[in-house]
């Protein structure tokens, strides 16, 4: 079992990638935006990010670099 990030601001895609993920046998984390991201950085990596390239604030190019 994977665990895979989603970093989407948009709730009804971010709901709905949970729940695809979840169905795959994978452990989701959802989170909203890169500050969120930062913290979570912290504390390790995932096996895969899913990453929205249009947050709000930062947007995935700015957090990729």
């Amino acid at each position: 079992m994977a665990q895979i990030w989603t970093v989407e601001d948009e709730e009804v895609i971010s709901t709905l990638l949970v729940d695809i993920i979840a169905s795959m046998g994978h452990e989701p984390v959802h989170l909203y935006d890169a500050e969120e991201l930062t913290r979570r950085l912290r504390s390790g990596v995932p096996d895969l990010m899913l990453l929205d390239l249009m947050l709000r604030g930062q947007n995935g190019f700015q957090i990729m670099k």
